[in-house]
């Protein structure tokens, strides 16, 4: 007995003891654990793109493999089935519909339809049970694509996953498409497209990303891929931007990669928490009063571009100048971008005072600190920007011209100084101005949350966006992916003056419009100013396929049609689409404003 006693107290011991080692101290909450967390599956497809393979058994194929992924939407490409255009429900939407309602699954396909004497270019949504529960005719084209009608709606449809929207082919180009559909409710937008004369994965994968970090949305992209020696490689995707791009993808809301399915295509499949994705489908559209009216005015009420005149300079060198808090390192690093002959500088957002008191109290000094940034100017002959809590009371840049002299005031429009302030004032337009080598945009730290600042800026044609900012998040990737995406949807050459933060990534920096950084700062260290040459009319270029190229049909592939006595030069041998014009200019001209109302 005294035995088993002393066993059992030994027991008790024991356990007091790694029950003691493991508890919380009394003090320490203790949190809840959460419900288990309900996941949806997002499968588009990437089929391939070339003659005998864009069939309905090969869409059906690709459906089979998705459902067999547990797909709760499966997304398929552009036309997926080569055909003639049919009635949607018809043969092909139909077979479509009967897969799905065999998987349990949405699907969105995308069929050339047929609707009397009319041609669309359609996406339709299957719903679990298999019937086509609603769908979207393309919307926005470019010159090239003349062998169909547009629709006359921007589609929202509700499914159980959330509210989704719906693109196809060239409609990317329009990202006033993306801006309504999160209007109308949309955390996911399903763009099923086809191979353009271009395939620049570069340009296409960050425009995306930059949106889907702008607006908070999800994407779903389905397209197409080449098969083994496609584009000058035996099995790989062609540097000559001839391969079909492939890769199937899904974003997330921060523009991060969920799933792709690599060049060769094939489906990605994308695990998501479905509260991501709940939404349902409401009216909205973009402003037609205030701020951003431009976004919905008619394409006649827009500016003219920028006037040039047979002299305009249009190679410029530009100087960008991140935080610096001494005057006179600060005054020192602007008058050695003068001496260096730069035509412009955008200097960083400061902060000279922290009150309405000391707005008051530092006027004068912050006045003629000002004024000796201005002389500066004049003396190089050069503009100056500079932002920031400066001498009113609230944020704002001043551009100086060349003489020294002020030329104009903006005022941030999502403005940071406390609205208690007395001096407390939010801009009421959009900072554009036109300078004698061309036309400028400027904002400040916190308007990088309205996207609308910089589509206004493409709108009137703005060669270059300054920003001066203390900006630094919500993360550094969110930072540099919207940065991108906006250089590429709005055709500007982009100053970002910065502040160097913990993060090693968060620099100043200087990008074109393809979204890549020309300069940018060292980590850690007193930076000079990063001084770049900018030549104003290199641009990306709108491209089409020769006309009697297009009039051949669509196969075999354009770069696939190569004399057989020039196979042995792979790349020169082959046809390349011709640049016809600055592609900005085109696709505002395609722009439908009345859509986005």
């Amino acid at each position: 007995m005294r035995t088993r006693l002393a066993v059992l107290a030994l027991v008790l011991a024991a356990d007091s003891l790694q029950a003691a080692a493991t508890s919380q101290p009394a003090s320490a909450p203790i949190a809840p654990v959460p419900a288990p967390t309900k996941f949806v599956r997002i499968v588009p497809i990437s089929l391939v793109w070339d003659q005998g393979y864009r069939t309905l058994a090969h869409v059906e194929a690709a459906l089979d493999e998705a459902g067999a992924a547990g797909a709760d939407l499966a997304v398929l490409p552009e036309a997926c089935v080569d055909q003639p255009a049919e009635p949607i429900p018809g043969p092909a939407a139909d077979a479509i519909a009967r897969k799905a309602a065999r998987h349990r699954m949405n699907v969105i396909g995308c069929l050339r339809e047929k609707e009397g004497d009319k041609t669309y270019v359609t996406a339709f949504l299957c719903d679990r049970s298999g019937k086509i529960a609603g769908k979207y005719r393309k919307t926005h084209r470019l010159p090239r694509e003349k062998d169909f009608e547009l629709g006359d709606r921007l589609v929202v449809l509700d499914t159980d996953v959330g509210a989704v929207g719906l693109k196809i082919g060239t409609d990317q180009y329009f990202p006033e498409i993306d801006m309504v559909y999160k209007r109308r409710g949309a955390n996911l937008v399903a763009w099923c497209t086809s191979p353009w004369p271009v395939r620049d994965e570069h340009t296409t994968a960050l425009s995306i990303q930059g949106r889907a970090a702008d607006y908070r949305l999800h994407y779903a992209v389905a397209r197409y891929a080449g098969r083994r020696d496609y584009g000058g490689y035996r099995d790989a995707f062609s540097w000559t931007a001839s391969w079909p791009i492939g890769r199937a993808q899904v974003f997330d809301s921060d523009g991060h990669t969920l799933a792709d399915s690599g060049h060769a295509g094939g489906i990605a499949v994308a695990t998501v928490p479905a509260g991501r994705l709940a939404s349902k489908a409401r009216a909205g559209g973009l402003d037609t009063k205030g701020v951003y009216a431009d976004l919905t005015a008619d394409k006649d009420k827009l500016p003219a571009p920028f006037a040039r005149k047979a002299d305009t300079k249009r190679v410029i060198r530009t100087a960008t100048i991140e935080c610096e808090g001494n005057i006179d390192k600060l005054l020192a690093k602007l008058d050695a971008c003068g001496r260096a002959g730069c035509d412009v500088a955008c200097l960083w957002e400061y902060v000279w005072y922290h009150n309405d008191d000391e707005a008051v109290k530092f006027r004068q000094r912050n006045s003629t600190w000002l004024a000796r940034i201005a002389e500066l100017a004049g003396r190089h002959k050069m503009y100056v920007v500079i932002a920031g809590e400066l001498e009113r009371g609230f944020n704002e840049a001043i551009l100086y011209g060349r003489d020294g002299k002020e030329i104009a005031r903006y005022t941030k429009i999502i403005q940071t100084t406390p609205k208690e302030s007395k001096f407390y004032q939010a801009g009421q337009r959009v900072g554009i101005f036109d300078l004698d080598f061309g036309r400028v945009c400027l904002k400040i730290c916190a308007d990088v949350y309205a996207p609308q600042i910089d589509r206004v800026a493409a709108l009137h044609q703005a060669d270059l966006m300054l920003f001066s900012t203390q900006d630094a998040g919500p993360f550094t990737d969110h930072t540099r992916l919207r940065d991108y995406g906006r250089c590429l949807d709005n055709g500007y050459f982009l100053l970002r003056a910065a502040c160097q933060t913990a993060q090693t990534d968060h620099r100043t920096y200087v990008m074109d419009p393809w979204g890549m950084m020309l300069a940018g700062s060292q980590y850690h260290c007193d930076n000079e100013p990063l001084i770049v040459t900018l030549r104003l009319d290199n641009r990306p270029q709108y491209h089409e396929w020769p006309e009697e190229m297009l009039k051949a049909g669509t196969y075999p592939d354009p770069y696939q049609r190569v004399d057989e006595k020039a196979k042995a030069n792979m790349y020169s041998a082959r046809p390349q689409p011709v640049a016809k014009g600055e592609l900005r200019a085109v696709l505002l001209g395609q722009r439908r404003p009345e859509l986005y109302r």
